[in-house]
């Protein structure tokens, strides 16, 4: 499937409480919060078979968590290609990217916060660049500095004008849209190189159709 402009907020149940998806997905602009899981995976599952791209992209997986600390956020367990890109997964109670790869044969990660979660992975198959991960992660561009996030207008996990993570996402991207629109819910100027996180890159413009 491919599934846009959602959210998925405050379920509870034994497992797979927020999102399971299987492998080929295409997922961008979603909100999945606050979901809880007395047993494993909060937040999204993401499985599937090899030679399918599962992508995530433009989306907030916060405040998830479970009883068995795998997968609070984001739990992989696939052997296609994953792309994780311009994502917050932040304050997942559980283990993290908020996540828990099992053995995935590609994984990547671009211009995305992983902050407030436990990270665990078997798989050296795993890139990271241009992302602010916490404890840091090495990879091109990647820093590990507080976000500093805000809320504004209904939209969680901004970044406020002072984050270290405005216009430090990969240099060849620029944000689609960001202080010009009048619906752009940040209010403040920002250069035109690509945020981290979930409003920035070149589909950030989802946010505000």
């Amino acid at each position: 499937p491919t599934i846009t402009n959602f959210s998925v907020r405050r379920n509870t149940g034994h497992s797979d409480t927020g999102l399971a998806l299987m492998g080929g997905s295409v997922v961008s602009h979603c909100v999945v919060t606050d979901n809880v899981a007395s047993y494993e995976i909060g937040g999204i599952y993401l499985t599937g078979g090899r030679d399918l791209e599962t992508r995530l992209t433009n989306c907030v997986v916060a405040r998830n968590s479970d009883g068995w600390q795998r997968g609070a956020g984001v739990y992989i367990r696939s052997s296609g290609t994953v792309n994780i890109a311009n994502c917050a997964i932040v304050d997942n109670v559980g283990i993290g990217l908020g996540s828990y790869l099992n053995s995935p044969e590609s994984v990547h990660v671009l211009n995305t916060i992983v902050w407030g979660n436990a990270v665990e992975t078997n798989d050296l198959s795993l890139t990271v660049a241009y992302s602010n991960v916490e404890g840091g992660w090495e990879g091109d561009g990647n820093i590990n500095a507080d976000p500093i996030f805000r809320s504004y207008h209904g939209f969680e996990y901004l970044l406020a004008p002072d984050s270290p993570a405005l216009d430090a996402g990969d240099p060849s991207i620029e944000d689609g849209v960001s202080d010009w629109h009048p619906r752009w819910p940040a209010g403040y100027p920002n250069d035109a190189r690509s945020d981290m996180g979930a409003y920035g890159g070149s589909g950030n413009i989802g946010w505000v159709h």
